[in-house]
Parts: structure tokens; C-alpha cells; sequence
């Protein structure tokens, strides 16, 4: 009926029934080949051959916002967002925010009401920005307490991986909220934010700093970096230090537990520590600075002058203060306790113009673990909490956003330029992917590399579809003819434009080469949705197959191994040998049966041939055994 069978699958219809080309199963004016040919969704009513779909992933500045009353079960406000645009599909489908009486708003699609017309604009208060940075463009909804009695502002996040479809996320932004993204904000644009504008406040002096120690008179202190007994080799000490003697526990205790007098952790040179002591004011030491806070607990004492080639120390040590000098000291407290210190402490160091912020690491997930929080929604696609979760997508402009949380994004631009990620290989270009005839399916994906791996839960089902159905359509004009050899298959396959998807992807997929026939045939497509690996298909076994590896090396012997452990024992009783085929930027193949019964792990060489295309010979290559392939747990038997 001219309609592909998976294509057909994928979109409720029924491969067996050629009359259903000529249905309208939507309804739009369209029958299902006009669809097919269109390569709209022939279930949906606003997908349809004259009807542009919007690519982008989230929302853009052609939505509008209206408020009034929608439901007609209460009398309370609610919201209409749509793209009143004509023959537009929208990346977002209607959608209306329900008010509740208990306060906020609960989401649903607009299909499940029915519009009035005397609905009050509000699209003046939309604004239209990437807010938590994870590809997508969202919606801010400001100054909506000026419409609907003691609401908050609110965001709706578009979807990053599902286009054509109600937003799944959405989030009033509480006064704390708010405050919390201004102060950080008004500190990407100004590092002297904080110190500026902090109240100033007199505090006393301290007058003497003292070591802490036990009734032994030992410095409670330690090595940095060293053993919690390494012993002081100095002057001040008497003995061993007793960080973590129980001796020095009780004054330890009464020290942290705020007791009868305040102590500190001092981190510094052996030579500082050993003159702190010496007389005078220890403020004003060699290489000694004392940090004053509004409150005596947030006092610190620093090493401003630390000597590379020293060891650094940190020891417990006790201030006394004057009861009558003063000293001037700045007030955070009424700055949002979390700005203050996301600034401070984690994001301050990143302003070095060689500072680099690598994921994984403790302070990229205390900025990711922030911003999720005050968000409600994970930022820039969590990759800051490890590589293994991903590319860093490109973060759109904030634009003229000047809302409540104005500037945020410039937040999120300032920690992602400083973020260093592995060097995918084998990568796809941002050339290749924007004249790629696969950008309808590849548009808003995660860019999965071996580096940088996917797996299956990060795609949703309807992705999922779309990456099946678009395989099998590939796959269409390889399967159609036939080959004189499995060598001539496989080239074909990694000339393809179905091995060009896979590399788009960067997930791997499996092609069945069926040489049990002659001719041989190309017969189907599989994929594990999974970076690392693919699962070879039960009736793929007993035929040489084709796989990609996503910026990996050619075929291994855990290529080989897989195939065999799949195949089972009875693969020793089969005449023929059995090929595996790999492709990254070139094609390489092996004999699966040279993994069984390898008596001497330190002397085996798996032995693989790689395809030139320029030559159109294939040249041998050998290497060594890898303890990190699956084991073989078949044998030839005794005879």
C-alpha cells in the first residue's frame, strides 16, 4: 500500500490491510499515504501535510497567556498557553493551568475543555528562556499575582526529549525563590555583590590566638593530606598531635559543641604555626590574616602566604577577643544563605580565566544539586553530576529576560563555560547533524558518545518509536537487493545512511547479514537503545551480523565472545565460521569461533581484518588478549 510496515506499526495501523492508504484516521483532510509521504503522525488532527512542525525542543515567543475562568467546576483563575499560529504544529500542544483552592495549579491539556472567548491577555508578563539549561526553552510567567490573587510566578518547562505534547513540569516561584536567583544573579554581573551591600557591623578584636591542647599539652593538629598520629617535628609540639587521640576528644567536644570558649581549624604553614604564639597581634603575623564575620562563629584565621614547599598543617586553635577594641566586619546574614554561599565558596574560584569545572567532582554537584533545588527541575541535563550522564547541550540566549529571576541563565552560562568534558570520538560535526536528512528524529536527543554513554531510560517510548520506525526505513533499500558475500553486505551497510543514523545516535545497532541463502540477504534492524552495547537478537544467531561501535575501537574479541555465549555449545558442532562485523570511521570484521578454548590467555592474538576502501582489500591485524571481555563458557568436545 506504499506505506512501510514499521512505519505502519509504529502509527496504529495495520500492515496486512492495503485499503487503510485511503482511510483518514485523524480526520484533518488527509489520508494515511498523504501522511506517510509527509512524514506527519496520521492520529493526530494538527499533524498533517500543510501544517510545519516546530523542530525546536520547548517553547518560543509565538505562545501566548491567557487568564480567566477555564473550569467550569469552581470560580477560581486559570491560565490558557497555546500557539494560536495557523498550519504551525507546535512544539508544545495547548495546555491550561487548572487553579486549586488549596492554591497553585494543576496541568492538563486544553483538549479537555472548553475555551471561552472573554479571556484577558497576558502574554506582556510571558517571558521565553532556557531556564534551567537543559535544551529547551521554557516559560516564565511574571507578575502573575497582578492577575490571580496570591499566586506566584511560575515556570513551565518545555520538554527537552518530547515535542507535540503537554509540558510535564511546572513550578511556582516562592518569594525565597526569587531572591535566592536575584542575589545570585546580581553577583554573576558584579563579584563584589555581596561585599558591597552587606551590612557593616563593629565586632570585638581578637587579641591572642591560642593552640588547643590536651592535658599532655599536645597541639591537637594534623598533617594535611597525612596520617591523623603524624607528629609535629617543630618547636610547639611536645609529642605526637592528637587529632584523633581519645585523649584530646573531651577538649575537643567542649571546643565544638560551643562550651566555654570558641575554637577554629586553622589550615597553614609549619613555619605560621609555629610563630602564631610569638607575641604582639597575631592578626598581623607573617603570612597570618584574620577574617572577621557579624557573628564570632563565622571568624576564620587564614594563611594568606602559603609556601609551596612547606607542608601545611591544620590545627585547633582558640581566640581571645578584647573587651574593649573594635573591629569592622560585614553582615551576610540578610543576604539568601545559599546565594551567598553557591557564590562564595563553589562558583568564586570559576571566574580564574583558567578555572575549568569538571562533573563529578564535589563542587560541580553542589552547584547542579543547588540550582535543582530552587528549580525544582535538574539543570543542564544533570551533566555536572558525572560525564557518564551525557553532552552539554548549546543553552540559548537570555535575551531581554529581566523577570523576578532575571539573568539566571547568565548563571548557568558562566558555570558551562568552565565545564571540560573528555573528547568524544568519533563524533558526529554540528555540520553533519544540521544537513542530516535525520534532523526530524535527531533534534533534541542527548549526543551520546562512548566517553559520554546513553542508555535505554533516556528515552522516552514515543523517541523510542521514532528511532525504530526511522531505522527500519533505512534499512528498506539495503534489505531490497541481495549480495554475492557478507563482505559486500557489510560494506554496504557501513556506506549507508543507516550507519550514519547510528553514528548520529551514538547508540549502537545491530544488522542481521543472512548467509545461510545465496544470494545473501539483508534481512533486519535492532537496537538495545544503549551506548555500550546491543543485544543480538535470538534468529540473528547462526548468521554474521553488523554492528556500529559509538567512537570505539573495531571489532574485539568481546564481539566474538558475545556471539558465542549467545549461540550456545552447539555452535562447536557447526562446520561453517561465523563473522561479526564492527564499523566506527572504518569497517572491521573477525571469526567469532577463535574465542573458544583459548588454553593460553598470555600467548592468545584475536585476529581481525580491516576493510580500506581506498584499496578495496582487507589487511590483517592481531591483538592481545583482554581481561576485560566476557569470559567463553562454551568448549569443543574431546573429539
Amino acid at each position: 500500500d506504499g506505506m512501510p510496515d514499521a512505519w505502519e506499526w509504529n502509527h496504529g495501523l495495520d500492515p496486512d490491510d492495503a485499503d487503510d492508504r485511503d482511510h483518514d484516521t485523524d480526520g484533518d483532510g488527509y489520508n494515511n499515504l498523504e501522511e506517510y509521504t509527509a512524514r506527519t503522525d496520521p492520529r493526530w488532527d494538527e499533524s498533517h501535510p500543510k501544517s510545519v512542525p516546530e523542530l525546536s525542543s520547548g517553547f518560543n515567543d509565538s505562545y501566548t497567556v491567557h487568564v480567566g475562568q477555564i473550569n467550569s467546576g469552581d470560580m477560581l483563575k486559570d491560565i490558557l498557553v497555546r500557539n494560536p499560529t495557523k498550519e504551525v504544529l507546535p512544539a508544545v500542544s495547548a495546555f491550561v493551568l487548572i487553579g486549586k483552592k488549596e492554591g497553585g495549579f494543576e496541568l492538563k491539556s486544553a483538549d479537555d475543555f472548553t475555551i471561552p472567548a472573554n479571556l484577558t491577555d497576558i502574554s506582556d508578563d510571558a517571558e521565553f528562556v532556557d531556564i534551567n539549561a537543559d535544551g529547551a526553552t521554557d516559560l516564565v510567567i511574571t507578575g502573575l499575582g497582578d492577575h490571580v490573587a496570591g499566586a506566584n510566578d511560575r515556570v513551565v518547562y518545555g520538554n527537552i526529549h518530547e515535542r507535540h505534547a503537554i509540558p510535564a513540569r511546572h513550578v511556582g516561584l516562592a518569594p525565597e525563590t526569587r531572591k535566592f536567583f536575584k542575589e545570585l544573579s546580581a553577583w554573576v554581573d558584579d563579584d563584589k555583590y555581596f561585599v558591597k551591600n552587606a551590612k557593616k557591623v563593629s565586632v570585638p578584636k581578637i587579641v591572642r590566638i591560642d593552640f588547643l591542647r590536651d592535658s599532655q599539652n599536645r597541639i591537637i593538629a594534623r598533617k594535611v593530606g597525612g596520617d591523623a598520629e603524624t607528629p609535629l617535628r617543630d618547636s610547639v609540639s611536645t609529642g605526637n598531635n592528637c587529632f584523633e587521640n581519645p585523649l584530646c576528644l573531651p577538649v575537643k567536644d567542649e571546643c565544638e559543641t560551643g562550651g566555654s570558649f570558641f575554637c577554629y581549624v586553622f589550615t597553614g604553614d609549619l613555619s605560621d604555626l609555629s610563630g602564631i604564639n610569638s607575641g604582639g597581634d597575631p592578626c598581623a603575623s607573617s603570612g597570618i590574616t584574620c577574617v572577621y564575620g557579624a557573628d564570632p562563629l563565622a571568624h576564620s584565621v587564614m594563611d594568606v602566604a602559603d609556601d609551596p614547599n612547606e607542608d601545611n598543617y591544620e590545627a585547633f586553635v582558640k581566640f581571645t577577643f578584647s573587651p574593649t577594641l573594635k573591629v569592622t566586619a560585614r553582615d551576610f546574614s540578610g543576604f539568601d544563605e545559599h546565594a551567598w554561599l553557591l557564590a562564595t565558596r563553589m562558583l568564586r574560584p570559576l571566574r580564574a580565566e583558567d578555572a575549568v569545572l569538571t562533573p563529578g567532582t564535589r563542587q560541580a554537584e553542589v552547584i547542579s544539586r543547588t540550582l535543582e533545588a530552587y528549580l525544582d527541575a535538574p539543570v543542564l541535563n544533570n551533566r555536572l553530576l558525572g560525564v557518564g550522564n551525557g553532552v552539554l547541550p548549546q543553552v540559548a540566549s537570555p535575551g531581554d529576560y529581566d523577570g523576578d529571576i532575571a539573568k539566571v541563565l547568565e548563571s548557568m552560562e558562566f558555570v558551562r563555560d568552565k565545564i571540560t568534558l573528555p573528547a568524544p570520538q568519533n563524533q558526529v560535526t554540528d555540520a553533519e547533524r544540521e544537513d542530516s536528512p535525520n534532523k526530524d528524529v535527531t533534534e533534541g536527543l542527548l549526543r551520546c558518545t562512548y566517553n559520554v554513554p546513553c542508555y535505554p531510560d533516556d528515552y522516552t517510548p514515543r523517541q523510542k518509536l521514532d528511532i525504530n520506525s526511522r531505522l527500519e526505513e533505512l534499512l528498506l533499500p539495503l534489505a531490497s537487493v541481495t549480495y554475492s558475500s557478507t563482505d559486500e553486505a557489510a560494506i554496504a551497510i557501513h556506506d549507508s545512511q543507516l550507519h550514519m543514523f547510528a553514528r548520529e545516535l551514538g547508540i549502537e545497532v545491530l544488522v542481521t547479514i543472512d548467509d545461510t541463502v545465496n544470494p545473501v540477504q539483508i534481512t533486519n534492524v535492532v537496537t538495545s537503545f544503549n551506548t555500550n552495547f546491543v543485544g543480538i537478537p535470538s534468529d540473528s544467531y547462526g548468521k554474521s551480523i553488523w554492528h556500529n561501535h559509538p567512537g570505539f575501537y573495531g571489532v574485539w574479541q568481546g564481539d566474538a565472545a558475545s556471539y558465542v555465549n549467545g549461540f550456545g555449545s552447539d555452535i562447536c558442532n557447526q562446520e561453517r565460521d561465523f563473522t561479526v562485523y564492527a564499523s566506527t570511521s572504518s569497517l572491521s570484521k573477525a571469526n567469532v569461533k577463535q574465542v573458544i578454548s583459548v588454553a593460553d590467555k598470555s600467548s592468545f592474538k584475536f585476529s581481525t581484518s580491516v576493510y580500506s576502501k581506498e584499496d578495496s582489500i582487507w589487511g590483517s591485524r592481531t591483538y592481545d588478549f583482554r581481561n576485560d571481555a566476557d569470559e567463553v563458557n562454551v568448549s569443543y568436545s574431546s573429539n
